[in-house]
């Protein structure tokens, strides 16, 4: 059946991003935040608090988000972020409106269920169907006139239920698998800023091992079957993944290995992702074996008060590797360094777990919609 006759699209609406605050009324999502902050499913009152928001004069009901609506992403600098949505849980319908270039997806069909539908829009088989209708060259970009022509295969609304219960049961437990990792993230840095002792310079504590460019033929988006000169790895920039040619030193890095971003998204730090990392990307190796728990906490407050705020001590720090010399950590003990890698280590634990729920994800996804 034509996606056109089971549901619409509209844009949101386009309110610049500093006229937005969580100290505002009306929650407001903005498209970035749709990719970045969010995985498949938005439940307003969960997050609430938090969700960035517009004064009241800007509530137009024409940019309502309600109950099981779907906010798809249509503009993007790169074609992996083309085509992300979610689906939102707002039961009370209160005031929440589609932001700056997002495309607000109502259901006006009884005969499919919103969460099927949502899951169609993650698999590969529609992400591979968008990428023929996209446009531009530095932002690309997807008309809803070509995705509402696409046919989509419709079973029978029992059949759609039990795909809809065997993919959220993984999707649950990913959340659930995410709300933890938040929480002792919270709990390191809460500690890390207990700490009540000195602090030494970063580069007395550990090194940092600069990612390589590879030129454009040395990456692959697909693996030709044919091809086994290419290996499946992590791109760290992106977060997607991709082959690089086997011949090349391009840096791998392991699970419980910290990295941070100085392109891009300045400042983010990943662990517990195996693959190849760029020259944006640096891995931080502590100079004792046993501290990188406390290094990553360290990381993560030092990130929050001096590289993304781009000054510290009086002096002006663009972003990039230069930004680390002027990074402080604190001494530590013992009891502290047992403490940190005990919890990083329960945290890595718990990131492998979802990876392999994603991964069976993606196995259902293919099953089920090719």
């Amino acid at each position: 059946m034509l996606l056109k006759n089971l549901c619409s699209f509209s844009k949101g609406i386009q309110i610049k991003r500093d006229l937005t605050s969580i100290d505002y009324v009306i929650p407001y999502l903005h498209y970035g935040d749709l990719y970045k902050k969010y995985n498949v499913k938005l439940n307003l009152n969960e997050i609430h608090s938090e969700i960035i928001k517009v004064d009241n004069s800007f509530y137009n009901s024409k940019y309502q988000i309600n109950n099981n609506d779907i906010v798809m992403n249509l503009t993007s600098e790169n074609y992996d972020d083309l085509g992300k949505c979610i689906i939102v849980k707002n039961s009370e319908n209160k005031p929440f409106l589609a932001g700056m270039e997002t495309h607000l997806i109502k259901i006006h069909s009884s005969s499919i269920i919103p969460e099927y539908l949502n899951y169609y829009f993650e698999s590969d088989s529609f992400l591979k169907c968008i990428q023929q209708f996209i446009t531009g060259m530095k932002v690309f970009r997807v008309k809803p006139t070509d995705i509402l022509n696409i046919d989509i295969s419709l079973p029978n609304l029992q059949y759609q239920q039990h795909i809809v219960d065997i993919i959220g049961s993984l999707d649950d437990k990913i959340e659930s698998n995410n709300k933890i990792i938040e929480k002792i993230d919270k709990l390191g840095l809460s500690k890390y800023k207990k700490i009540k002792n000195d602090f030494i310079d970063f580069n007395d504590f550990a090194n940092f091992e600069k990612g390589k460019e590879a030129s454009s033929q040395n990456y692959m988006s697909e693996k030709n079957n044919e091809n086994i000169n290419f290996i499946r790895v992590k791109d760290l920039n992106s977060l997607t993944d991709t082959y690089i040619s086997k011949t090349l030193d391009i840096p791998v890095a392991k699970p419980n290995d910290v990295l941070i971003s100085f392109d891009g998204a300045i400042g983010r730090i990943n662990y517990g992702l195996v693959g190849a990392y760029s020259s944006g990307i640096y891995k931080v190796i502590p100079k004792f074996t046993n501290d990188y728990g406390i290094l990553y906490w360290s990381l993560k407050d030092n990130t929050n008060q001096q590289i993304m705020l781009g000054h510290t001590n009086g002096t002006t720090i663009l972003h990039g590797s230069k930004s680390i010399k002027y990074l402080k950590i604190k001494k530590h003990l013992q009891d502290d360094i047992d403490y940190f890698n005990k919890i990083f280590d329960y945290s890595l634990n718990i990131k492998l777990q979802n990876k392999k729920l994603c991964e069976l994800k993606k196995l259902y996804l293919k099953k089920f919609f090719g």
